[in-house]
């Protein structure tokens, strides 16, 4: 990166920038406007949620997972970047957890809940 604006703008949540490159063909033309896809390593791999898979309580912010027993877990989370309609979770849940997507506000740990696939059928 060469220069930029220095600000982001709210509404398209866009930062401009200048970029500096090699153009021999001159397919390019000086001042024109791209998109730049980034690959970054992030040093900590997060998971993402949807939004509706949160539980916002007085105590913090909670997902519902079923364990192995078929019963609900409330597992405290720690947000991370929020993305509109799904949200990096920074800590709380594993790979292993089977988060509920859309748990009812009123379940509670320990409640018996039965998993059904997209299909409709018991897992």
């Amino acid at each position: 990166m060469t220069r930029t604006a220095g600000a982001i703008d709210l509404t398209s949540r866009t930062l401009r920038i200048e970029v500096d490159f090699e153009n021999p063909d001159g397919a390019i033309l000086p001042g024109s406007y791209g998109t730049i896809d980034l690959a970054m390593q992030v040093a900590h791999p997060r998971f993402s949620l949807p939004v509706s898979a949160l539980l916002f309580r007085p105590q913090g912010v909670e997902v519902a997972a079923v364990d192995t027993t078929g019963h609900v877990r409330l597992l405290p989370v720690e947000l991370g970047r929020d993305f509109g309609t799904r949200i990096d979770i920074a800590s709380g849940v594993s790979a292993a957890d089977r988060v509920i997507s859309n748990p009812n506000d009123a379940v509670v740990s320990g409640e018996s809940v039965r998993v059904v696939s997209s299909t409709g059928k018991p897992t």
